[in-house]
């Protein structure tokens, strides 16, 4: 499936090459075990439907109380992580700055200018099972809540059998974002289980494969710049709670905080660059000019 996360987005040397190389690996670990999984699940599926049919009403009539309870959990929980991943104290950014991180973002081959509702347009694509987008999501959530509002932010996980099992994160499947100087889009090719969900344009899925090199993470900045992996790996987030990590962005210490607020900061900075440093409040923060004109 040429739209996995484990198409690793291919990075030249330059300021942090050892960390992207080891996220590259990575991916390509994760490559080989999702073909193996994939191949698995093929095999099972037969003897799974043979058996399916026998436990089918009985699951009917007893609903599963773990399921029940894991939805209300994440209802319950969602609104307040939200809310703590969309006001991360200016102090907090101005102490993390980029966190150590070194991803940059990268010039989109004969990219053009991308715009919807007459406003540069963040273009996300990724998957529900992916550990790397469910990494880069909370950078993502933190940097466009800087410049306007999200509503409807669920939590997820990524898949509990590939690289990284389980990494908490948000899912954009039901999320709109309103803001005077950005628009964003959003697309969850697929679920946690690997099932279909949303479907790019023709146009979004060229952009993928020609730009992107058919992996994910892949986030287009306004058509010009995009960002083709996480910018930290999720190993930050292993073993990590919804409500740590939120909890933990007041605290410009924590490991966690550092990989997403860092990253963050970075986004930032290239999005001030497609609204004209507005708002300015935002745009002219010392950490954040100075990523911007790195960029």
């Amino acid at each position: 499936m040429s739209t996995s996360h484990p198409a690793a987005p291919r990075r030249g040397s330059g300021p942090g090459s050892a960390a992207r190389r080891r996220i590259v690996h990575e991916q390509a670990l994760a490559a080989k075990r999702q073909r193996q999984r994939r191949t698995a699940l093929a095999c099972i599926a037969v003897v799974i439907a043979l058996f399916a049919g026998l436990v089918i009403a009985k699951v009917a009539d007893h609903p599963s109380t773990a399921s029940q309870a894991a939805t209300t959990t994440s209802a319950s929980t969602a609104a307040d992580v939200a809310a703590k991943a969309t006001s991360v104290p200016a102090a907090v950014y101005a102490a993390v700055g980029t966190g150590g991180t070194t991803a940059q973002a990268e010039a989109v081959p004969g990219g053009t200018a991308l715009t919807l509702d007459a406003k540069p347009e963040v273009l996300y694509l990724g998957a529900e099972y992916c550990p790397y987008c469910a990494a880069e999501r909370w950078p993502l959530v933190l940097a466009l809540s800087r410049f306007g509002t999200f509503t409807g932010l669920a939590l997820t996980e990524s898949s509990s059998s590939d690289v990284y099992p389980s990494t908490n994160t948000f899912t954009f499947l039901h999320a709109t974002y309103t803001s005077s100087y950005l628009a964003f889009r959003s697309v969850e090719l697929y679920d946690r289980n690997d099932q279909p969900l949303q479907s790019p344009t023709a146009a979004e899925q060229q952009l993928l494969q020609n730009a992107g090199q058919g992996g994910i993470p892949f986030i287009d900045l306004g058509g010009t710049t995009m960002l083709r992996s996480s910018g930290y790996s999720p190993q930050v987030l292993s073993g990590m709670t919804w409500t740590q990590i939120a909890a933990a962005l007041t605290d410009a210490d924590s490991p966690s905080t550092k990989a997403i607020v860092g990253t963050a900061n970075r986004i930032t900075g290239q999005l001030c660059g497609l609204t004209h440093d507005q708002p300015a409040a935002i745009c002219q923060a010392p950490e954040v000019r100075a990523l911007e004109s790195a960029s």
